[in-house]
């Protein structure tokens, strides 16, 4: 079984390896000067040292930071979203309501027959 190149494997690990907590993002850029280097015979250092992921901690805290301020606005713009639809449905609700009891009355009023069923005070 032949050995795979180093560099070709950390060119691999390199185009797959993502965390976004730190802010690392894979990047085929590594793999494509292997290739470049194995297919049109160029000579790019592909050394370890250029592999290797450097991090900016206070940048990528910043960008942990923004994502985390923008996720809290739109969770508050979607409560407050939720809660004018509930509203709406509470006053649609409301006026079926009062929409049904109006119908109610107008039909009671134009039967006024059950008044007569009434007995009258005093008899």
């Amino acid at each position: 079984m032949r050995r795979i190149p180093p560099t070709f494997r950390n060119a691999l690990v390199r185009a797959n390896y993502t965390n976004l907590q730190k802010g690392i993002f894979g990047t085929t850029e590594y793999l494509e000067l292997f290739l470049r280097n194995l297919l049109l015979n160029e000579q790019n250092l592909l050394d370890n040292e250029s592999l290797h992921i450097s991090v900016d901690i206070k940048k990528a805290e910043e960008e942990r930071l923004t994502r985390e301020r923008e996720a809290k606005k739109e969770k508050e713009r979607l409560a407050k979203e939720l809660e004018a639809k509930k509203e709406e449905e509470r006053i649609i609700r409301e006026l079926e309501i009062r929409k049904e009891v109006e119908r109610i009355i107008k039909r009671a009023g134009s039967k006024k027959s059950w008044k007569k069923s009434l007995p009258e005070k005093g008899k």
